[in-house]
Formats: structure tokens, sequence, C-alpha cells
């Protein structure tokens, strides 16, 4: 309420500091002429009046176009408007000089007014009425075409970043020569996801992605997981946001786009660069609007129909990152030894098997299979057979089926046996886990994980590993012999000796949440409905105005009002009429205006200067042009004198096209002064 008041406030001051003529030129558009003697806070009152009525309120609305509800959408939402903003905000879909004309038009029309210069502010008797109709993302962001959209998307992108990981750590054929996809993979992954037709072209452009955020290494046609990596990048993005998985660079943009995303919202072609900009403008980021709508839109989160970007919110739908179900199984293992996955298992389930089991399905419930290929990797990288048991039957909560147990023995067996290594065991913690991870110490080497931060090199590697430390910047631990350490520890031991640096994934979410400028929750969810040009509305008043009997100039006037939305009811179209027949009888114009004939050179040179001094002036000429008389209203921009006439240049605001007249040659010149044109 308090703020409601303080916006009356300032609504009045700013009317009150108008000048008169502009303030009478108002009051006689909709209401009627008023004396010179009435004090402007009288004629303020009288128009405040007339705007909390209801039906004006309605009257106003229907003619609201899409264009006028952008502006004042953004002018809500960022609780006024100045202009240099709205020109960054709407930049490629407005010219500078269209953009001043719409402002000032909805302030002629009594919808904005300017609080100081170039900066708009909503009329406060509006604000309440017009939030009831429409919110301000759909306003200023939303597609208000009608029609609805079924996605076919099932999966969400945390399930197929998932699915990627898998497909990357076990495909020793990945990539072709030109670094597409293999036919063979491509398959596979339709196989996992035949029910969701965007899964393999999204799969193709995450996997493409790993190796931007250092996720991969590419070797030949296959490829390296990095697990630890990705396993803190997931975990980074189900405790942060799910868009950070696509919008690493920019967590705002992500925080911003969830109450979009989980409400299936449906933005207009240049609604989302607007949203994007806004986000740039308030972050203070250099973006490229386009490039983000197009990496949403290829990752599946944003689906184009026709000129509209409906977000899928099933494509950011995220699992707990723990099941915290205590007690209760997380999968199942079937006697054939296959893995099935409950649909309430969390994200470290998933993380757990992509150790140990290679994927199998994921249309209906996630299938595994610990195959003799993922068993000998995971025997690599120190696991051994009783610990997976124990890691399976925990998640299971009951034993592992027999067969199994006994497969994946005979597996370790096999992998242990005949193995004779020569040469260093390298043991670290897990902080320089990290680091030697993030510097990628070991990626060029064949390197034999016995344990969970313990490796083996042999002789050869062993001598390449100061120049690897070194690169890093970490310096070459002692050896340490056999005889200066106990039976079973490692000969070599890496401590960290500096803080570690921060990983290149690791990203700043504070304050991130500002930026969701949209409360959706507290707001209605209803379309916001098109209104078009000529509205029901307009052509009822342009039907009555045909049905005057009136001369050609009132109707032509009375018409060009309408389609500008200064006339909003039959009732003031009604007054304005009897207004200007009374005005063509006294041989005046509307709103003080003068004219000047053909011979009255003086007058019309007169009328001319008084127009370049006032911006918002509009002249109405007349004049024969090859044998045919011609009529328009244009805009003066200049005057200059010749040897024997003067010539007037300007916009002609009929066609936008610029316009040079001789003074001499025009037949009938008037002007309109005050702000109602």
């Amino acid at each position: 309420m308090e703020s409601q008041k303080a916006d009356i406030s300032q609504w009045r001051s700013a009317m009150l500091k108008m000048e008169k003529r502009n303030l009478k030129a108002l009051i006689r558009n909709y209401l009627q002429p008023v004396s010179d003697d009435v004090p402007p806070e009288q004629i303020v009152s009288q128009l405040a009046e007339y705007l909390r009525k209801p039906e004006t309120q309605q009257d106003i609305f229907e003619l609201f176009d899409d264009f006028d509800l952008v502006l004042i959408g953004l002018v809500l939402l960022k609780g006024g408007l100045s202009r240099q903003d709205a020109i960054l905000i709407l930049r490629g879909e407005i010219s500078e000089y269209e953009l001043d004309f719409r402002l000032d038009n909805l302030v002629e029309r009594l919808v904005l007014f300017a609080e100081k210069e170039n900066h708009y502010k909503l009329t406060p008797f509006l604000e309440q009425p017009l939030l009831s109709r429409w919110t301000i993302q759909d306003l200023v962001f939303g597609a208000r075409q009608s029609g609805e959209y079924h996605s076919a998307a099932r999966f969400s992108l945390q399930d197929l970043f998932l699915a990627s990981a898998f497909v990357v750590k076990f495909e020793s054929s990945l990539f072709r020569k030109n670094g597409e996809l293999t036919a063979h993979v491509m398959s596979k992954i339709q196989q996992f996801f035949n029910t969701d037709s965007q899964a393999p072209g999204i799969v193709s452009a995450i996997i493409a992605d790993f190796e931007k955020k250092s996720l991969l290494t590419r070797k030949d046609h296959a490829a390296q997981l990095h697990e630890e990596a990705f396993a803190r990048f997931m975990l980074d993005c189900a405790a942060n946001n799910p868009l950070s998985s696509v919008l690493t660079s920019y967590p705002e943009i992500g925080a911003a786009f969830m109450p979009f995303m989980n409400h299936s919202f449906r933005f207009s072609g240049k609604g989302l660069m607007r949203f994007l900009r806004i986000l740039a403008l308030a972050g203070n980021m250099k973006i490229d609007p386009a490039e983000i709508a197009e990496q949403l839109t290829r990752y599946g989160l944003l689906i184009k129909d026709n000129d509209a970007f409906i977000c899928i919110a099933q494509r950011a739908k995220m699992r707990a990152i723990a099941n915290q179900t205590n007690g209760k199984p997380k999968l199942l293992i079937d006697g054939t030894g296959i893995i099935h996955v409950l649909p309430e298992a969390g994200l470290d389930v998933f993380l757990a098997l992509l150790k140990i089991a290679e994927l199998r399905n994921a249309a209906e419930i996630w299938s595994f299979e610990i195959t003799r290929e993922s068993a000998k990797k995971a025997f690599a990288e120190g696991y051994s057979a009783s610990g997976i048991l124990d890691e399976l039957a925990h998640l299971a909560q009951c034993s592992v089926p027999e067969m199994l147990a006994m497969t994946l023995s005979a597996w370790e067996r096999e992998h242990v046996s005949l193995r004779i290594m020569k040469g260093y065991v390298v043991s670290f913690d897990d902080e320089m886990a990290r680091i030697l991870e993030a510097g990628k110490a070991f990626e060029n080497l064949h390197v034999t994980r016995l344990a969970k931060n313990l490796v083996f090199l042999d002789s050869h590697q062993a001598k390449m590993l100061p120049e690897i430390l070194g690169k890093i910047g970490l310096p070459v631990p002692p050896i340490m012999t056999s005889s200066g350490t106990d039976q079973g520890k490692p000969l070599l031991q890496i401590s960290p000796v500096m803080p570690p640096a921060q990983s290149s994934t690791a990203r700043n979410y504070a304050g991130a949440s500002e930026f969701a400028i949209i409360d959706f929750d507290s707001q209605s969810s209803q379309e916001a409905p098109s209104v078009s040009q000529d509205s029901i509305s307009m052509q009822k008043l342009l039907d009555a105005v045909s049905a005057m009997e009136i001369s050609d100039r009132i109707q032509s006037v009375l018409e060009e009002r309408i389609r500008r939305k200064l006339i909003i009811s039959v009732r003031q179209l009604q007054t304005l009429k009897a207004e200007m027949e009374r005005d063509e009888r006294l041989g005046r114009t509307m709103n003080g205006g003068h004219s000047a004939e053909g011979l009255n050179f003086q007058g019309k040179l007169h009328i001319i200067k008084g127009a370049l001094k006032n911006k918002k002036a509009r002249l109405t000429v007349q004049w024969i042009s090859e044998g045919q008389e011609r009529k328009t209203d244009m805009r003066p921009a200049s005057l200059e004198k010749t040897e024997t006439d003067y010539l007037l240049t300007g916009e002609d605001l009929v066609s936008h096209s610029p316009l040079t007249l001789r003074v001499g040659a025009i037949r009938h010149l008037a002007l309109s002064e005050g702000i109602i044109s």
C-alpha cells in the first residue's frame, strides 16, 4: 500500500511538471476541454479519477498490441525502464526512432509516465488490474500464440551424461576419422534410449563436449574417461544447478533458467533473446545470446516449435546425490547376474556402477552387466572381487547370486595370475590425487592402478616422473628403498607440498539466485492473449467513424488517432468528433495548433519554425505533385533557404521515408503542438 502511494505521488509530480498546454491536450482528448484558468492540480485529479475507473482500464487493455505488452513488461520487471536499457534489451527488434515513438505513444495513452527524462514507469492505477490479467514473464518473454507442444523427451540431461560416460569407458572404437561417433556406437545409444528420439544426438553432443571440459582424453579412435573428474563434475552439477552441466561458464544463467524449465515455459524467439540480454546486463557478462540458445537447443533443454522455444522440464530433472531410504534396496540382481537399478536410486549408485559394470539398457529400467572387460578394468584400477561383491550386497540389501560371485572370483584369479611387475609403486592422498588428475600427470603413461591412490610405474615410466611433476609445479620426492619401509608399504610416496590449484570445473555459485528474476509460484500462469494491431475494439471504433457524417479531414484525423490508440471508447470518439466539428467551423486545429493556407507564406514559415523547436510536433501537409493532390503527416527535421523558396525536409510518418517539400508548393499546413497530435 505504501509503495502504491509513493508511485501515485511520483505520477502526480510528473504530470504537474508537464507544460500546461500538454496537460490540457490530454484532458481534452480523454475527457473535455478546460478553460485556461483551471489549475493543473485539478486537471491531474480529473485524469486520476478517469484512470481509476474499471471501464477505462478495460478500454486501455483491449488496445494493447504485442510490443506494447513487451515494453510494459520491461517497465514492471525492472521497476522502471530507462531508454538506454530499452535500446540494449531490444537490440535488433526495433529502431531507436521507432522505440522513442512507441514510448511517447504509451505516455500519450496514459499507460506510462516519464518519471524523469528518458526514464519511464507504469501509471500506478493500471498496475494491479494489469497483473491480474498477465504475468511479467509472459509479457516480456512469452510466446502468445495458442497451441501446446507434447515432448517425447523421457530422459533427463543427467541420465544422458551418465550414459555418455558408460559409452566412452567401454567402447574400444568410439570415433571415426572425422571425429564423429561411429555408426555402431550411435546404434547402441539408440537401443539404450529407444523411446527418446533426441537422445542419440544429445549424447553425441555431450561426448564432443567431454573433451572441452577435460573429462576425457582422445586416443586414436577411442578415449579414456577421467572418472574421478567426471564424478566430481556430476556431483557438483547435482548440488548446484542441473543446467551447470551445459552452461558451465555461466552458472548465473543456469540458475535463472531453472524456474522457466520447471514450468515448461514457452519463450518467443525474441523473448528468449531478451531474457539472455537482461541476464547479461544484470551480471555484466559478455555473452552471445544466440550461441547460448543454440547450445540449450542442442542439449534438448529447449525445443523449437514454429517461432517459439519450449522448455522441456524432463531434461532438467535431477536424481538425488544419494538415496536416503536407509535399509531399502537400491538395485536388484537377477539370477543371470544382470543388475537392475530401482527408479528411486540416487546418483551415487550410477557412479559406483560406472567403475564395475557396462550399461545394457535404459529404456524402461536401467540395467547393467559385469562383463569380463568391465571386471578387468575394475581390477586394474585397484578393486578386488570381494570389494565389488560387498558393494553390490550393500546396494541390493541382500547377498549376491552365487554364480556372479564365482565368476568374479575366477576373473580376479585370472587377472592376478602370471604377473611379474618390476618397477615403482607410487602412493598419494586424496588431495594430491586431485592435483595429479587436474594436471593430467599420468595421461600419456600406461599406468596400472593397484588400489585407490596407488599406481604402479615400470622403470622407464619412473624415469619420466621428474619431468611430469615439473610440468605441474611439483617437486620430485625422494625414492624410499625397501629397507626404509615396512613390509607392504609403497617404495615411493608423494604428499602435497602446496595448496592445490582451484579445479577448472569448480564454480562459485554464490549469488546466482539473484538472477532467478521470475518468481513463478507467486504469479498467475495464465497465458497472455495476443492482441493484433487492428484488434476487435479498434475495428469497432473504426466502424463507428465510417458511420459518421463528417468531413474527410475529420474522418482522417479520427482514424489516425484510433490507430495510434489515443481513442479508447465510443464515448470519447463522439466527444472528440463534436470538438473537431466546432474547431473546423472556427478554423482551428486540435490542441491549440495553427494552420496556414497556400498564399500565406509567412504564416507557413512561422508554423514550421515553431514545429522545429518541439520534438513532439507533427505537421499535416497538403501539396500538389504531378498534377495530383497529396496529403500526409510529417515530422520536420530542417528548413533551408534557397534563392527563390524554402525547402522543408523531414520524415513521412505514413510511409516512414524521407520527405522534402518546397514551402511555396504547400497548399495547406497544420501544426499539432501538444503531446497528443
